[in-house]
């Protein structure tokens, strides 16, 4: 973090100098503020709330408490506004040079692929901050979370597949077409309960497709090449 501190320092100071600014700037002396990192990996519970402290750094130590302003940065947002709550400042003490930030998330409204959130520093007079935060938002499973690779051919759109439980109910799948125009690979995410699964991949031309893998952690659930005619399916259980 010091490094990140001290190089985005000499950048700025690099900057003022190209740009012939009258006040010398001392690199121990700026009051300058960053995150601790440019994004922030947030795990929400299902069905739950949870909340996590975000660091803040300065490059200096002053003997009174700072106040600087927080924005949420809506644009870069894809997180319901609902399921989120984000402090509108954060304080860095005096003596000290390192701030906290509690953010609380709820599971309202994230997908399978996640959800981010962009959190940025508010500058004012004499006061310079850093970049904004990514906080990529993500439900966490607590029972067996599985990921299903499709890899596409020249003719994505052919691809019809499903996953249905131990009672013949579908609890994934995609419609027919839905690939159409896409190309290299999608994985969809899913958060499955114990049972047994049975996986059915077919092609609309009967030729078969991309590679497809269904993997759960180091273990492999399922696989084809792609080389599957009219379709293929295979069964797993936890």
């Amino acid at each position: 973090m010091m490094k990140k501190i001290k190089l985005l320092l000499s950048v700025f100071i690099a900057i003022c100098t190209l740009n012939s600014c009258t006040d010398e700037v001392d690199p121990q002396g700026t009051n300058y503020v960053t995150f601790e990192d440019d994004s922030y990996s947030f795990g929400v519970d299902l069905g739950s709330e949870n909340t996590n402290a975000i660091k803040i750094y300065a490059a200096n130590i002053t003997a009174t408490d700072r106040t600087i302003g927080v924005a949420v940065i809506a644009a870069s947002t894809t997180l319901d506004a609902a399921a989120y709550t984000v402090p509108t400042t954060v304080t860095i003490p005096a003596n000290s040079n390192v701030g906290t930030i509690s953010v609380s998330v709820s599971d309202l409204g994230i997908s399978a692929d996640g959800e981010t959130l962009s959190i940025g520093l508010e500058a004012a007079a004499g006061l310079y901050v850093g970049g904004n935060i990514t906080v990529n938002v993500r439900q966490v499973c607590p029972y067996n979370e599985v990921n299903i690779n499709i890899a596409f051919d020249s003719y994505p759109e052919e691809v019809y597949w499903k996953l249905e439980n131990s009672s013949g109910t579908i609890v994934a799948e995609n419609v027919l077409g839905s690939y159409d125009g896409m190309s290299g690979s999608v994985d969809v995410v899913l958060c499955l309960t114990d049972d047994t699964y049975t996986f059915s991949v077919t092609d609309a031309y009967s030729d078969g497709g991309g590679a497809i893998s269904i993997t759960s952690g180091t273990t492999v659930l399922f696989s084809t090449n792609g080389v599957y005619g009219a379709g293929v399916s295979g069964s797993f259980t936890f």
